[in-house]
């Protein structure tokens, strides 16, 4: 089909053009909410930071639209363009801005949806006059749990957790002039809706990470074994969901990770090459696919070559049962992060962003010979087996569901099972659950860590971890020193990110092994800056894990889930009663983390109507920390006030600084 114009915009430039924008009525509905608005914010803000040093655009995606009498219809893009739009509304409520001010009303339109129309016009006035924060709430008790407020809720909440507050108009500047979209307008006589139909029913395009290996074959193109040993070692790895023992034939498996199929077993890459012995293939031209390692292949034919044979019985592994945190694409640059730290000291593991955006520049610029290329696929391996022993999964399984912490183990009658990873258990079919013993707060952590941070990108948390693992690797990894370990990690990233009033770079702590012995958490630390709108997930995650650790609340059955909504549990704007002193509203004791369509079922209702609504109407276990406040407010009545509060804030701040504090004391 051939295209009759594309042509990049600025967000500028395109939101203040003379023109609308309309979604038609076969478009699915505005759906973006948690990870994807923060991810595109963290985009946008990651490179106005390289701007600082290194001017340069940021390309955000593409808008394919068909050209009508009077607008443009939205054929694709229409999640990105209608998340721009509500930030641009934010940025407006929040700064007084001349480039702002030539947005003059709202470009984007609804063909069949009027309550969205209704809402965005809404958001448009009151962000205008600045005002909006008070007209939020009553936006919500209208028009419920839609998701054009959701998708502005969330932007309002993480925006300024991204972005640091005195960055903001530079922020805003840099999205309004050297933020780039593409906006391409498709043949006036196409069939639009087929058009459409064929945006959403692309075949499989090319993967980057493919792109990847084909360099890595090109670069060991004298060496028919490497070039196998690239091929099985790729293979293995990037089905996220198996076990990684399982890429392999079981002759192969046992030479890599030994008889019980979870040990390490190959000190370097000769080791490796030496478990993997090149079989020759027969060139059968009536067979698609087939290829010699002594051809020399296309980039096609390298993408063609079939997938590792795997030997698996009726009780070895199902992809179906484990899912991962990451993807293969953010686990590539998680790998190549630590690749560049641990082996190439003359190079800067900074400029490695965790995201895989940046994976074909970043693979490129860094592995350019053979001996590179070696030591990152025996690295890639190696890590891989650390990620499926030592990092959480999602466990569906008939004798578990929920956060698992597992390895495959391998009994002398044949059989293979899973394991608790610290499990000593020699006995064939105990039944050891995921969450008992000593490992179940670390799994417990892990998870906190995860859903506080669901992005496969910018897993920092991760990157630590899979660091600290590599290093101690040579050692016996025992729970006790993993487990203290993920612990101080946590206490450092809350010290250093979220109580201070600059926000130390992950770069300068994320590859520490010790607790941060120096800096003592005060009261009035946690007081300022864990407060609305600048406490993080987090932050309360943290609380629910210190919570369960003392036992408190229903915590024999809580377990981590994805909660994207931090609020107020005595409302901004209450249905009866008297509003609350803004700082006593906006502190650490009044807040609790919600799912956000919870929230808009409850926003001005009465802490004592939210406790019985949530404990009805509950699908996932609630906040520990929530689940105190509940009890307090159904204990006293609706009397859920300046006091309780303060006394809940009390308990919390002693919590939190027995804990931040006691590597300090110790």
């Amino acid at each position: 089909m051939s295209i009759e114009q594309s042509k990049p915009f600025t967000i500028l430039q395109l939101l203040s053009e003379d023109v609308d924008y309309q979604i038609p009525v076969y478009q699915r509905n505005y759906a973006w909410g948690r990870p994807q608005i923060p991810a595109m914010i963290q985009d946008v803000y990651d490179y106005y930071l390289k701007s600082l040093t290194s001017p340069e655009n940021y390309y955000i995606g593409s808008l394919v639209v068909a050209k009508k009498e009077h607008y443009f219809e939205v054929l694709d893009g229409q999640q990105r363009f209608t998340t721009l739009n509500l930030l641009a509304l934010f940025l407006k409520s929040k700064l007084k801005n001349a480039k702002l001010d030539q947005l003059n009303c709202i470009r984007l339109k609804f063909e069949s949806r009027e309550k969205s129309a209704i809402l965005l016009s809404a958001l448009w006035k009151f962000a205008n006059d600045q005002s909006i924060e008070q007209e939020l709430d009553r936006l919500n008790a209208l028009h419920g749990d839609h998701a054009i407020l959701r998708g502005y809720r969330i932007i309002q909440q993480e925006c300024l957790n991204i972005v640091q507050e005195d960055k903001l108009a530079e922020f805003t500047d840099y999205l309004l002039d050297q933020v780039v979209i593409l906006r391409t307008i498709i043949p006036e006589l196409a069939d639009v809706t087929h058009y459409f139909d064929a945006l959403n029913n692309r075949g499989e395009q090319l993967e980057s990470h493919e792109v990847i290996k084909a360099h890595f074959l090109s670069l060991l193109s004298a060496e028919d074994k490497d070039r196998h040993i690239v091929h099985q070692v790729w293979s293995a790895c990037q089905d996220m969901y198996k076990y990684v023992a399982y890429g392999f034939n079981p002759t192969d498996r046992k030479q890599i990770f030994g008889s019980s199929y979870h040990e390490w077993c190959v000190e370097d890459y000769e080791k490796l090459k030496s478990c993997l012995p090149l079989e020759t293939q027969s060139k059968d031209v009536s067979t698609e696919g087939n290829s010699s390692y002594g051809d020399k292949l296309t980039l096609e034919g390298i993408l063609k070559l079939n997938p590792v044979p795997m030997s698996q019985k009726p009780n070895e592994e199902s992809s179906e049962r484990f899912a991962s945190i990451i993807d293969y694409p953010n686990f590539l640059m998680q790998v190549l992060k630590i690749y560049v730290k641990t082996q190439l000291k003359d190079s800067d593991a900074s400029k490695i962003a965790l995201d895989d955006k940046t994976l074909l520049e970043s693979f490129k610029k860094t592995i350019i010979d053979a001996s590179h290329a070696k030591a990152f696929i025996y690295l890639l391996l190696k890590t891989r087996y650390l990620f499926d022993l030592y990092i959480i999964k999602r466990e569906n399984s008939p004798q578990h569901k929920g956060w698992s912490l597992k390895k495959p183990k391998y009994y002398s009658s044949g059989n293979v099972s899973y394991v608790n990873t610290f499990s000593q258990s020699e006995v064939e079919g105990e039944n050891e659950l995921a969450l008992e013993g000593g490992q179940r707060n670390l799994v417990m952590l892990l998870s906190a860590f995860h859903v506080s941070y669901p992005t496969h990108s910018r897993k920092n948390w991760l990157l630590s971890v899979l660091y600290w693992l590599t290093v101690h690797i040579n050692k016996e990894i025992r729970l006790i020193a993993y487990f203290e370990f993920v612990e101080n990690l946590a206490r450092t990233l809350i010290k250093k990110r979220y109580l201070s009033a600059d926000k130390e770079d992950y770069e300068n702590f994320m590859y520490g092994d010790e607790a941060d012995r120096n800096n003592v958490v005060t009261a009035e630390d946690i007081k300022t800056h864990l407060t609305y709108q600048k406490i993080s997930n987090f932050c309360l995650n943290y609380l629910d894990y210190l919570l369960l650790k003392k036992e408190k609340g229903s915590h024999t059955k809580f377990y981590f889930s994805y909660k994207d909504s931090i609020e107020h549990f005595y409302p901004q704007n209450p249905k009866v009663g008297e509003p609350l002193p803004e700082q006593v509203l906006d502190s650490l004791g009044n807040l609790g983390l919600l799912n956000q369509s919870e929230n808009s079922s409850l926003t001005n209702d009465m802490p004592i109507q939210k406790a019985n609504w949530l404990n009805e109407h509950k699908k996932v276990p609630i906040s520990l920390k929530l689940e105190l406040m509940m009890q307090v407010a159904k204990k006293k009545g609706s009397e859920w006030n300046e006091d309780s509060i303060e006394k809940h804030q009390h308990d919390m701040i002693e919590l939190l600084l027995e804990d931040l504090n006691r590597k300090a004391c110790s």
